[in-house]
Order: structure tokens, then sequence, then C-alpha cells
């Protein structure tokens, strides 16, 4: 199936405003489908309003400024054009949201939900089973409702629900901020793979660095709607230059102390 948008995208110059305050500014950055990209940051920092602003979906009264281009043909789209932002969603920039059941109905079993999102992005090379075992799970799962799932299957069905849009670029909020160790480790091995067999452009939101680190070589770092470093993420660590950043650095590195602390202890 034809992908109807290039990658890599670039973004430039976005920034939004509320009411006269300003929630963001100057975030620039390209993704491509050989390097996922972290979005990095603490809690409050802007990372999710990014994606919200990427999709046409930022708040009521909100100002939105900057664009996104295209590699294939060098189209623009501006930020601020909310209609043409929602032409893109789904088929060239998909959501995967930080839980599961801001895109699972409750009501529906998982196959309707998959054969509706399949036929509404023309979608004739993927299953509503293909897909399940693409992320991981057993096809026979696709007759249960999302309360007979657990969490980390919860997630993964959202996974494949982004997948059967076949977009350009996934946009991951957070996705195993939820999930026990386990479950967040499946799902970051079938995100991984599902977006390099495919060739998605991959953007992961997270606040976690060690999470960063294992799924993305690139990161940009927001603190207070600001893009405060950007870069491959060896450079960054080794070379830290704003205070958000260190923090985040140390509290990686006092993670892994725990861990280690764990091991000697026979606790881990």
């Amino acid at each position: 199936m034809e992908v109807p948008y290039d990658r890599p995208v670039h973004i430039e110059g976005l920034g939004c405003a509320l009411d006269g305050r300003q929630l963001l500014a100057g975030i620039c950055f390209s993704v491509t489908r050989d390097e996922p990209l972290a979005l990095l940051g603490p809690s409050g920092a802007g990372k999710s309003l990014v994606l919200r602003c990427l999709l046409g979906l930022a708040p009521p009264r909100t100002i939105v400024r900057g664009s996104m281009t295209f590699n294939n043909d060098g189209r623009r789209v501006s930020l601020a054009d909310s209609a043409a932002l929602a032409r893109l969603r789904g088929r060239v920039l998909t959501l995967l949201p930080q839980a599961a059941a801001a895109s699972l109905d409750p009501t529906r079993r998982i196959e309707a939900q998959l054969r509706e999102l399949l036929s509404l992005h023309a979608n004739f090379e993927d299953s509503p089973g293909s897909l399940l075992t693409r992320v991981g799970l057993d096809a026979a799962l696709l007759s249960r409702h999302p309360h007979a799932l657990s969490g980390g299957q919860a997630q993964r069905v959202a996974l494949a629900l982004a997948l059967a849009c076949r977009p350009a670029v996934l946009l991951a909020d957070e996705p195993t901020a939820s999930l026990d160790n386990l479950a967040q480790a499946q799902l970051l091995d079938a995100l991984l793979t599902t977006c390099k067999e495919r060739g998605i452009a991959l953007v992961l939101v997270t606040h976690d660095l060690a999470l960063a680190a294992r799924v993305c070589r690139r990161v940009v770092v927001v603190d207070a709607g600001v893009m405060v470093e950007a870069g491959d993420i060896a450079d960054v660590v080794a070379a830290l230059r704003h205070a958000v950043t260190q923090a985040l650095v140390a509290a990686a590195r006092r993670a892994d102390a725990l861990w280690s602390l764990g091991d000697v202890k026979g606790l881990a």
C-alpha cells in the first residue's frame, strides 16, 4: 500500500498560546523512519501538548504557530490550519495514547474496532488477526471486550489500532507509563519491531531518560514549553547544559543504583 507522505517530517517553529499565555515556543525537530526520536522532559513540560498541536487537537482558543514539512514533495502544512491537520490524522500522523482507554471502545469487541479502522483507512493488506499477531498477541483475543484484557494487552491492542491506519509517523505519548516492567518491555519490543518493519517514523514522548535511551538515539529535551537541548542522546548526556536534563540524568542514575542494590541483596 502506498504511503501518501514520505519521511523525514520536519517540524519548524512550533509554538502556541492560550488566553495570552505562552505554552510552547520554538519547538523544532525532524523525525525519520531510521532514527526514532525521544521527546523528553519532566511532567508538565509540554510534551503531550506538542503532540496535540501536531494533530490539530490543541485546546479551544489556543493560537498555534509553526509548520510541518514533508520531504517527498516539500509540501508545507501550517500548524495553525486545524482542518489540514485533521486530514493528516490517522493515515499520516497517528497517536498511540498513554492509556489504552483513550482509544478502545469498552462496548465493542476488539475485532470490530480493528475492522472499522481497516475499512476507514482502506487498509486491505492487514487483517484484525494479523495485526494482533504483529504486536505479539494471540488472535483469540479478537472476541474479547477491552475490560477482559490486561493492561499490557490493552496497550498492545491500542498499538494494533494505530498500525491499522498505516501511518507514516507514530506519535507515542508515554505508552508504557501505566505498565509493569515486563509489560513495558513487551510493548517497547513490539513498538520498535513494527516501526522498523513498516518504515514508520517514531516520536516517543517520555520523562524517563533510561527508557528513551533504550528506544531512541536522538532526543529533544523540553522544559516549560521550550526546547532546551537536542541531539544524540549520548552527546547530550556527556555534556549536560540544562538543569532539567541534569535532573533527568540523575534520576536515571538513581534508578540504576537502586536496581544494582537490589541485585546485591537478592531483591531484584
